[in-house]
C-alpha cells in the first residue's frame, strides 16, 4: 500500500485539494501549505522565503508545513491534521476488509479441493499450494506426528532446502508449536543455523499448528527470506488453512486407512469422534441464560450439527444445520459449512449479510445435490433481542412464557447451496424471562416407529407443553426421549439433532 502523505492527499485532482485550497483562501489570502520536503502544494510563496511556519504531524511525524498568518495557520494544520488521520483510518480498514476477503476466498479455495481430492498428502499439498498465494514463501512443508511421536514430512513446496536437525527434535520453532499448539511467527531468524546449504542470510517464519478437537496432528511451517517480513495477518491467513487442514487431515486418513484394511466399521467410529468434536462439549455459560444441545446421528457420520459462537461485540451466534444426504459425503460438507458459517459471521455483524456470504461459499462448493438447510441467530444477552436467518430449515419454537403460546420462526430464504447470490431476509424476536426457543432437525419430527407413523410436529409440540417449566437441559433429554421411545427398537431414519435456548432471568 502506498505511504500515507500531504502530498499524495493533495493532488490537484483529488477532492481535498480544493476543499484546502477554498480554505486556505478564507482563512488568510497567504497561507501556503508544503511538503515534508518543502515542495509547494497548495498557495503561493517559496519554502526558503522566510515567514512563519507550523509544522503538520502525524504519529509524531513531520508531513509537511504551513507557512501564513498564525490564527489562519493554526487552522489550516488542524485540518491538515485531521484529513490525514482520517486518511489513515480508511488504509486500515481497507486493510482489515482485503485481510477478510483473502481469509474468505482463501477458505473457498482450499475447501474446493478438500472434498475433490481427500487423501492426506494431496489435501497437504493443497493447503501449501493455497498458502503460498497469499504468503510470499521460500520453502514450505506439513509436517506430522508419527506414533511415536517423531515428526515426518508429509508435503513439500518452494526450495528443497534440508534442514540441520531433525524438525521438532531440539528447542525449534516447530518443537514450541507441537508444545503450546498455537501459531507463532519468528522473524530475523539466522537460516543457515537451521537449513544447510550456503548463501542463505536472515529470514522469517511462520509455523501453524494442524490439530483436531481431540489432538494434535503436526504443524505447517513456511520460510521467508529477507527481504520479506511475515506480520500477524500472515499469520492469522496461515492459521486459518491449518484449522481447516487439520479436521480435514484426519477425517480422510481415517477413511482411508479404514478401506485399505477392511476395518471400516471401527475406523468410522474414529471419524464420527473427530466429527463429533466439533459439536459443542460444553454450553454457553452466561448469566441469566441456559443452554442444551442433543446431537445423534443416524449413521457412523452425520450431515447434522449445532453451534454456540462467542462474538466480539458480546453477542452469541447460534447455529443448526442439516445437510441433505447422510455418511462421508454429508460430513465432509457439514464440516465445510461450519468453517464457512463461522468465517462469515466473525466478519460480519448482520446474520443476513453473513449467511448470504456463507451461501456464496456452500453454492460454489455444492457437488450432486448437496445442499444445507441452516438457522442462523444472533443473541444479544443483555436484551434478550434474537436476529435471526432461517435458511429453509424446520422452524424453530419460541414459547412465550406470558402467554403459554408457541411461535415459529418460519423460513426467511432459501437453503445453502442451492442458488449463488441469493439475498436472505432477516427477522428479530424479542425473548423474555422464563420464554424458551428450541431448534431442532427433521430427524425428530421425521422419526417412525414400527408402524411407519412419523413423530410429527403435533407430538413435539405436546411435549414442549408438557415440560415447559423444566430447565433448558431436561427439556432437550425430555424431546430426545420422547423420539426414541416413540421409534422403540427402529434404528433412526435421520440424524437427529436438538437446541434449546432459555431465558431464566
Amino acid at each position: 500500500m502506498a505511504r500515507i502523505s500531504l502530498e499524495r492527499l493533495l493532488r490537484k485532482n483529488k477532492p481535498a485539494y480544493g476543499v484546502v485550497e477554498e480554505i486556505a483562501a478564507a482563512l488568510a489570502g497567504d497561507l501556503t501549505v508544503f511538503d515534508g520536503h518543502g515542495s509547494l502544494l497548495v498557495g503561493r510563496g517559496s519554502f526558503l522565503g522566510g515567514g512563519s511556519r507550523t509544522a503538520v504531524s502525524m504519529n509524531g511525524q513531520t508531513m509537511g508545513w504551513v507557512s501564513g498568518p498564525e490564527e489562519g495557520r493554526a487552522a489550516l494544520v488542524r485540518l491538515l491534521e485531521r484529513l490525514l488521520a482520517t486518511e489513515a483510518e480508511k488504509r486500515e480498514l481497507s486493510e482489515e476488509v482485503l485481510d477478510s476477503y483473502r481469509e474468505l476466498n482463501l477458505l473457498y479455495n482450499l475447501s474446493e479441493r478438500l472434498i475433490s481430492a481427500p487423501e492426506p498428502p494431496a489435501i497437504a499439498n493443497m493447503a501449501l499450494k493455497e498458502a503460498g498465494r497469499l504468503v510470499r514463501i521460500t520453502a514450505a512443508w506439513v509436517l506430522l506426528l508419527n506414533s511415536d511421536g517423531r515428526v515426518v514430512l508429509l508435503a513439500r513446496r518452494g526450495r528443497p532446502l534440508a534442514f540441520r536437525h531433525a524438525p521438532g527434535s531440539e528447542d525449534d520453532l516447530v518443537a514450541a508449536v507441537l508444545a503450546s499448539g498455537e501459531a507463532e511467527i519468528r522473524n530475523n531468524v539466522p537460516l543457515h543455523e537451521i537449513f544447510q546449504g550456503d548463501g542463505f542470510t536472515q529470514g522469517d517464519l511462520i509455523c501453524a499448528p494442524l490439530k483436531t478437537e481431540q489432538r494434535l496432528l503436526g504443524v505447517m511451517l513456511l520460510v521467508g527470506e529477507a527481504p520479506v517480513r511475515y506480520q500477524a495477518h500472515h499469520l492469522k491467513l496461515v492459521n486459518t488453512v491449518a484449522l481447516q487442514v487439520g479436521p480435514a487431515l484426519e477425517i480422510a486418513h481415517l477413511y482411508q486407512v479404514a478401506v485399505e484394511k477392511g476395518r471400516m466399521e471401527q475406523e468410522l467410529r474414529q471419524a464420527y469422534e473427530v466429527q463429533a468434536s466439533l459439536i459443542p462439549q460444553q454450553t454457553p455459560d452466561i448469566d441469566g441464560w441456559a443452554f442444551a444441545g442433543r446431537w445423534r446421528p443416524a449413521l457412523e457420520l452425520s450431515g447434522d450439527y449445532y453451534d454456540f459462537i462467542f462474538l466480539e461485540d458480546g453477542c452469541l451466534g447460534l447455529v443448526i444445520g442439516d445437510v441433505a444426504d447422510k455418511g462421508m459425503p454429508s460430513s465432509l460438507f457439514m464440516v465445510f459449512t461450519r468453517s464457512a458459517v463461522r468465517s462469515a459471521v466473525s466478519h460480519l455483524d448482520s446474520p443476513a449479510a453473513a449467511i448470504d456470504q456463507a451461501n456464496e461459499l456452500v453454492a460454489q462448493e455444492s457437488q450432486d445435490g448437496l445442499f444445507v438447510t441452516l438457522i442462523y441467530g444472533r443473541l444479544n444477552p443483555n436484551t434478550g433481542r434474537l436476529a435471526y436467518v432461517n435458511a429453509g430449515h424446520n422452524p424453530a419454537l419460541l414459547f412465550e412464557c406470558a402467554s403459554g403460546k408457541l411461535r415459529e420462526l418460519r423460513s426467511t430464504g432459501i437453503p445453502l447451496g442451492i442458488l449463488p447470490g441469493f439475498a436472505y431476509r432477516e427477522e428479530e424476536v424479542q425473548l423474555q424471562p422464563g420464554d424458551f426457543l428450541l431448534f431442532y432437525t427433521d430427524g425428530v419430527t421425521e422419526a417412525i416407529n414400527d408402524v411407519y407413523e412419523e413423530f410429527g410436529t403435533a407430538r413435539l409440540v405436546e411435549v414442549i407443553k408438557q415440560h415447559q417449566g423444566r430447565t433448558a437441559e431436561e427439556m432437550a433429554g425430555r424431546l430426545e426421549t420422547a423420539v426414541l421411545e416413540f421409534t422403540g427398537e427402529r434404528p433412526l431414519f435421520d440424524d437427529l439433532t436438538i437446541m434449546v435456548v432459555k431465558r431464566n432471568a
